[in-house]
């Protein structure tokens, strides 16, 4: 010890200066890693998109196998893709003796990208819970003409 001076503790913890460095280092991260993690869903909700459409144009293609090339009709196609269906396509929610072909699919699946994400209904033409359109020939996503995925391809297009 020395004489005359008081004894001089160091002190333990964090100073102001540290948690200020703290907090600039994880802003940065944050910063930095948002766009990316943006982008991995947004490429997801791509995907996700190309796998449902890939699901019901398969649904479609069955049911034309199944009745000799016939379509389903564009203002029936959720009975007959989710229906039993007889030789002409006319759908029952049972098996019956005439309609013993099987449903294509289990439930028609959301939208998931866009303005109208979550929508599962199959119509015509775009109208409130309408997720997918269908024409007769083509199932397309029900999405406005200015979406667009992660490579900048309209939604429509798919």
């Amino acid at each position: 010890m020395h004489a005359g001076r008081p004894c001089v503790r160091a002190r333990r913890g964090y100073a102001l200066v540290d948690a200020a460095v703290a907090s600039v280092v994880s802003l940065v991260l944050a910063a930095t890693l948002a766009p990316t993690v943006h982008e991995a869903r947004q490429r997801g909700m791509d995907t996700a998109l190309a796998a449902r459409l890939h699901l019901l144009r398969g649904a479609v293609w069955m049911f034309r196998a199944d009745h000799n090339g016939a379509s389903p009709s564009a203002d029936r196609i959720e009975h007959q893709l989710l229906g039993w269906t007889d030789d002409v396509g006319d759908p029952s929610p049972v098996r019956t003796p005439l309609h013993m072909l099987s449903p294509y699919l289990r439930q028609i699946p959301a939208l998931p990208v866009g303005l109208r994400a979550g929508a599962r209904a199959i119509g015509e033409r775009d109208s409130p819970g309408v997720g997918w359109t269908f024409t007769g020939e083509v199932i397309r996503a029900n999405a406005a003409p200015g979406e667009r995925d992660a490579r900048g391809v309209q939604f429509l297009d798919y």
